[in-house]
Order: structure tokens, then C-alpha cells, then sequence
């Protein structure tokens, strides 16, 4: 069982999503666990797996411990909010530096 060290990137998002949904096992301390409420437990484990609170349909099961204090979690949602956040974001990026090459070059809208 692959456990994930660190969130997916966008790109690693893009290319494992099957029909929007991802999922990975990452590792939770569980004192992580014990001080948050169940929907502050829900963002940890997807900021753990995505890099995001924006993962939908979160579910997840225990799949093991890597030592007494630390467990394995297997995490899967709906990523479309975050492709669709990343891809709002790229757009507005695209447009900046259309504007600002505009701008250089002596033309504006």
C-alpha cells in the first residue's frame, strides 16, 4: 500500500481523477485527529490527499497505522471543485499576462 508523504498536485489530480473522484491512503496523527470537530477531521484528511478543503463525497476508512500514533486513512472524493478552482485561478493568470503583454506593447482594451 502506497502512503502518500505529501498532498497530489494538480497534475497528479488531473491525471489519477476517474470520473472526478480520487483516492489515496495518507498517514494521520492521532492527535491531529483527537482536537479536531468531524468536519475539521474531514478537511484534514483532504488537505492531506489534495492540498484542499474543497474535496466533496469525502470518504474514508482505516487501513492500518504506521506506528502507535499515527494512522492509515484511505481518503476518496469528488475533486471537480478543486480542477475547477485551479482552472478559474489559470484563467485569471492567462488574462493578467495578456493584459500586462498588452500594456507593453502599447495596446489596451
Amino acid at each position: 500500500m502506497k502512503v502518500l508523504s505529501k498532498p497530489l498536485t494538480i497534475q497528479e489530480i488531473q491525471e489519477q481523477a476517474v470520473d472526478n473522484y480520487i483516492e489515496g491512503v495518507v498517514a494521520v496523527a492521532l492527535s491531529e485527529i483527537i482536537e479536531r470537530d468531524f468536519e475539521g477531521f474531514l478537511d484534514l484528511v483532504s488537505e492531506a490527499l489534495v492540498g484542499s478543503s474543497l474535496l466533496m463525497n469525502v470518504n474514508y476508512s482505516v487501513v492500518g497505522n504506521q506506528d502507535e500514533y499515527t494512522v492509515l486513512i484511505n481518503v476518496s472524493g469528488d475533486v471537480s471543485s478543486i480542477v475547477r478552482d485551479k482552472q478559474d485561478e489559470q484563467d485569471v493568470e492567462d488574462k493578467e499576462e495578456e493584459y500586462q503583454a498588452s500594456i507593453k506593447n502599447g495596446y489596451s482594451d
